[in-house]
């Protein structure tokens, strides 16, 4: 939990028909701490008749399902005064990792222990390199 997923995802952003001139915006998320944006907080500018891409970055907190939203407001209007330009449900999905490994380990009590893990097994071969020359 908490890792960031590493693909992400982009929304879209075609500008109102009765924009008429360029806005700067600004992109507000429910839960900050799980899904950010490249907006978030910072300011972008709207061109009207141009699309313009807000990627996203999802870093859950609990694994599950999660709703989340996702507000383009004016930057310009004081907070809380102007509506959202446009309103997002973002619906993102957590699982687990699958534990792939276990090791059980038996730690000395009262004695200092080295944080590497050494694993019984046949040791690996040396590596070896060929060069090959031109002849």
């Amino acid at each position: 939990m908490g890792q960031v997923e590493r693909e992400g995802c982009t929304i879209a952003l075609r500008p109102p028909p009765g924009l008429a001139r360029a806005t700067r915006v600004r992109a507000l998320s429910s839960h900050p701490q799980e899904l950010s944006s490249a907006l978030h907080g910072a300011e972008a500018e709207l061109r009207p008749g141009a699309l313009t891409e807000v990627p996203l970055a999802f870093a859950p907190m609990v694994a599950g399902r999660r709703e989340v939203l996702v507000h383009l407001v004016d930057a310009g209007a004081p907070r809380g005064a102007a509506p959202p330009l446009a309103a997002w449900l973002v619906c993102c999905r957590a699982k687990l990792p699958l534990v792939s490994k276990r090791y059980d380990i038996r730690l000395p009590l009262g004695q200092v222990a080295s944080p590497a893990l050494r694993f019984p097994g046949a040791p690996l071969p040396p590596a070896r390199e060929r060069l090959h020359a031109p002849v």
